[in-house]
């Protein structure tokens, strides 16, 4: 257990700490009080699959109360049971949502899995981050 972290967590992290620079740091950490300010508005609205064969398509709507889009992943999630392991796959952005400031449709193909065995979420997306360490933040579709 020890060693996983090490070798998933403690080393990433010490070599993306070696490429911040204080004014990396400072922008990184500007960004993150941005997200905190606006995550507890984030909400989703609509979510919905159509069946395909073997596939089923998702789509859901989230509100982003104007944090950019490229900041959030949008992701949805079905933990391992007898129809197949633990997948997470990312939804991409489809279009802003019209009438809608700050909302958009997201959409992922994914094999056919009964009901209820998939559920969307959205966390923090930065490339400079181990995430979830430096930001926990996930919101799931209840």
């Amino acid at each position: 257990m020890v060693r996983e972290y090490v070798e998933r967590f403690y080393l990433p992290m010490t070599e993306q700490g070696k490429l911040r620079s204080p004014e990396t740091a400072a922008e990184i950490l500007d960004e993150q009080r941005q997200i905190r300010k606006h995550w507890p508005r984030l909400r989703f609205s609509a979510f919905n699959v159509a069946e395909s064969g073997a596939s089923q398509t998702y789509t859901v709507e989230v509100y982003l109360d104007g944090i950019d889009e490229q900041r959030i992943a949008v992701e949805l999630v079905a933990e391992a049971s007898e129809y197949g392991p633990r997948t997470v796959t990312a939804m991409a952005m489809q279009h802003p949502l019209s009438g809608s400031a700050h909302s958009y449709r997201y959409e992922c193909m994914v094999p056919s899995r009964p009901e209820g065995h998939y559920t969307p979420r959205l966390r923090v997306h930065d490339e400079r981050l181990n995430l979830p360490l430096e930001n926990p933040a996930i919101l799931w579709l209840k």
